[in-house]
């Protein structure tokens, strides 16, 4: 049995690979940028954990936790489609950054606004207190570290092209920091962060978490942190898609899913993985007809594959199965997955497979 990663984060929906943590008064919905209507699909709320959601909060679709999670509603809080666990868990896709020529450190501090467009590497971007960076589409930004000081501003103009900017170890938007756009259209900006862990990147002692989001404005786009705790301003409005490790919405934040972006590569990679084999006989059907050569179907070279008893998967893993045995009983099992009888299983309805 393979799992194919999604092939683009946009499908995700809203994603909280840990867990997703909603405050108080909180909405989240879906509209389409492209014709502007308002909710034109249920939203897709999930998480490989658990979902809670605080007073009053409304989820206008599916919050769908992982195969052993939960939904805790507080009172008056609701979601108007499942609550119904996931069968298997999410792998969120890796973010596939370009390679640019290293330049030097970039600090804006002139009260002059400071534009730059095409393709960049940076080690660092510093925008300073009362300064204004434009990237300015189509552009392709890589830095290692992104921070924009209190009453900076990092503006987004992609009016003219697309704008994607890749952040590989900090972000950090300090308290009333601003992103702004020129073009409101979530499909024409992403923010892809693979920066992961709390350490000290700053030098003054104390740990900094990967993801710094305290701006004070509106975002409209992708963002994307599948290693990082992302945490949503109170009172903060999103307009597009976004997944993080572990996803936390504040007070009377606005949660706009764009379904525009079901149309969108953002820069990931698809993978396929594989998560349990058992054998089983060849149909006859197949079986009939072996004239096709299965190395030259499948483009590989025979003398370069492992031998099919090297090929076995490590016995070390613990599994959790949800099914239903031969006579159709729901049945569970946690347990070494060597252990496990598979032949008993007339329906798989959730698993997990974890290392011992």
């Amino acid at each position: 049995v393979v799992k194919c990663s999604p092939a683009s984060i946009p499908s995700l929906g809203v994603f909280g690979s840990q867990r997703i943590s909603i405050g108080t008064s909180a909405l989240l919905s879906t509209y389409n940028s492209a014709d502007g209507k308002a909710e034109p699909a249920p939203l897709k709320l999930q998480s490989n954990g658990d979902i809670s959601v605080n007073t009053q909060s409304v989820i206008k679709g599916d919050a769908t936790p992982g195969p052993l999670g939960s939904v805790a509603l507080a009172a008056g809080a609701s979601v108007t489609g499942s609550t119904a666990p996931s069968a298997a868990e999410v792998s969120l896709p890796a973010i596939d950054a370009p390679s640019f020529t290293l330049e030097a450190a970039l600090a804006h501090a002139n009260p002059k606004p400071l534009s730059i467009s095409g393709n960049h590497a940076y080690p660092s971007i510093n925008v300073a207190a009362g300064a204004t960076l434009t990237l300015t589409g189509p552009a392709v930004v890589v830095v290692e570290q992104l921070t924009v000081e209190g009453t900076g501003e990092l503006a987004i103009d992609a009016t003219l092209g697309e704008v994607k900017l890749y952040v590989s170890d900090w972000l950090n938007l300090k308290s009333t920091s601003r992103v702004t756009f020129a073009d409101v259209d979530p499909t024409h900006f992403s923010l892809l962060v693979s920066a992961s862990g709390s350490s000290d990147r700053d030098g003054d002692g104390a740990a900094d978490p990967a993801v710094r989001f305290l701006c004070d404005s509106p975002f409209y786009g992708t963002f994307y942190a599948p290693n990082a705790r992302l945490a949503l301003p109170s009172s903060f409005r999103f307009f597009g898609t976004l997944a993080a490790d572990t996803l936390a919405i504040g007070n009377l934040a606005q949660v706009n899913y764009d379904v525009a972006l079901l149309e969108q590569d953002a820069g990931v990679q698809a993978t396929v993985g594989a998560v349990s084999w058992r054998v089983i006989e060849v149909p006859v059907s197949i079986a009939r007809d072996l004239t096709t050569d299965p190395f030259e179907a499948l483009g590989v070279v025979e003398a370069l594959l492992a031998k099919p008893t090297d090929a076995h998967l490590d016995t070390g893993f613990q599994v959790y199965v949800k099914y239903l045995d031969l006579s159709g009983a729901e049945q569970y099992y946690r347990g070494p997955e060597a252990s496990f009888d598979w032949g008993q299983v007339k329906q798989v309805l959730a698993v997990v497979r974890q290392p011992l």
